[in-house]
């Protein structure tokens, strides 16, 4: 992601575009720090084309994710991880069980 340096752009938000893969501003106004105050409507919308092109995002990924997530559907990419003591097991993308 060396292509979002000239934006200066913190370390933390770096890995959080990673992460989320922001498509639109809304979405990158969470994720970066007073979006609005240090970048201009074309610098957001230059960041937004840097992680489309570098991470392959495609238009309507993103909100198809967070429904997913939101509902606890998951986008098959489900996880499951075995009970570690504290009797909690996370399930899947937005499922947590508790024994």
């Amino acid at each position: 992601m060396q292509s979002l340096e000239p934006y200066g752009l913190t370390k933390s938000e770096i890995l959080m575009i990673c992460n989320l893969r922001p498509g639109e501003q809304t979405l990158l106004d969470c994720v970066v720090e007073e979006c609005d105050e240090r970048f201009s409507s074309e610098q957001q919308e230059d960041i937004l084309r840097i992680v489309r092109d570098a991470l392959g995002i495609k238009d309507g990924e993103e909100e198809d994710a967070v429904a997913g997530a939101v509902e606890g559907e998951g986008n098959g990419d489900a996880v499951e991880e075995e009970g570690n003591g504290n009797g909690m097991r996370l399930r899947g993308i937005g499922e947590i069980e508790v024994d």
